[in-house]
């Protein structure tokens, strides 16, 4: 088990992770840091989920479609709302979105996510636009596991029993 490091900087993707007992996750300890660049497509996390795991991800940060985008108005994880035939996912409303892949599954992750994954794979992260070479900025992502519900829940539950079983021990 491992406890989930929270940060709220500006620019930075925060993403949890909530695994299934079969899945392969970060060592427990780890807290992998990397760069979600306009310019470079699909970047790995290298962090496998499995089918059915739960996850969230929340994001931040500022990028654009080219230079005259970037000195005007930079897009937020949340894209412009515009759908796009061009873009490494053509889901409605992704256009210049933060968008996510597991396997063959694409998703619209926006400046927040929170569902359970219908593929196995490796979570992959880009700016939805496949003409990159324009683009500018970055988004710095921070990626943690955290316990699965379930296990927080006998965990609480476990200390409460302690608690309880010292206190009725009391003379």
């Amino acid at each position: 088990m491992r406890s989930a490091s929270i940060l709220f900087t500006t620019g930075t993707i925060l993403l949890f992770v909530v695994h299934s007992a079969n899945a392969t996750s970060i060592p427990a300890g780890a807290l992998d840091n990397f760069e979600v660049d306009a310019t470079a497509g699909w970047v790995s996390t290298g962090l496998q989920i499995n089918l059915g795991d739960s996850f969230a991800i929340v994001a931040t940060g500022l990028a654009a479609e080219s230079l005259v985008a970037w000195q005007n108005s930079p897009r937020t994880p949340d894209g412009d709302g515009g759908n796009c035939a061009t873009c490494l996912v053509t889901l409605t409303g992704s256009r210049y979105a933060l968008v996510g892949k597991i396997g063959a599954s694409s998703f619209i992750v926006s400046s927040s996510f929170q569902g359970v994954a219908a593929d196995s794979g490796v979570l992959q992260l880009a700016f939805n636009d496949s003409f990159n070479g324009d683009n500018f900025g970055s988004y710095f992502a921070s990626t943690t596991a955290v316990p699965e519900p379930s296990t927080a829940l006998l965990l609480t539950l476990g200390l409460f029993a302690l608690r309880t079983f010292r206190h009725r021990a009391r003379p």
